[in-house]
């Protein structure tokens, strides 16, 4: 028996700085249909079709994931899919106005000097709004 496919309940907004081109990007994180995967959406590039995160989308980077697909292209999502999978989230639409998708102000999992690691606000939601 396969387990029911998991989405987000609603959307969440973020932003800041990318990891790798320490410049200011806004995203949102929105529920997907059944069947859709997580994928990727340049809303700075004009008709910008979604990015799948599949690995026919990667290309070759150093230190970072990338998906790319026509002009279109994203890094650092290896943090966000990492995220995905240990929340068991199957379908995501994640809109982003650059193309940076690891945020030094919303990091995955940051650890903390002495503490076991912590989920920042944003995954809190994640885990709260999960269907």
């Amino acid at each position: 028996m396969t387990r029911p496919q998991k989405t987000i309940r609603t959307p969440i907004e973020f932003s800041g700085v990318g990891l790798h081109s320490g410049v200011t990007v806004k995203g949102r994180m929105l529920p997907a249909p059944q069947d859709t995967g997580v994928e990727f959406v340049r809303t700075d590039l004009p008709d910008a079709s979604p990015i799948p995160a599949r690995i026919a989308y990667r290309s070759a980077m150093d230190r970072r994931t990338r998906l790319e697909k026509g002009s279109a292209r994203v890094d650092t999502v290896e943090h966000l899919l990492s995220v995905c999978n240990g929340l068991g989230l199957d379908n995501l639409r994640v809109e982003l106005d650059g193309g940076d998708a690891c945020l030094r102000a919303n990091v995955a999992f940051r650890p903390r000097p002495g503490r076991h690691r912590h989920l920042p606000r944003t995954l809190a939601r994640f885990l709260a709004g999960a269907a």
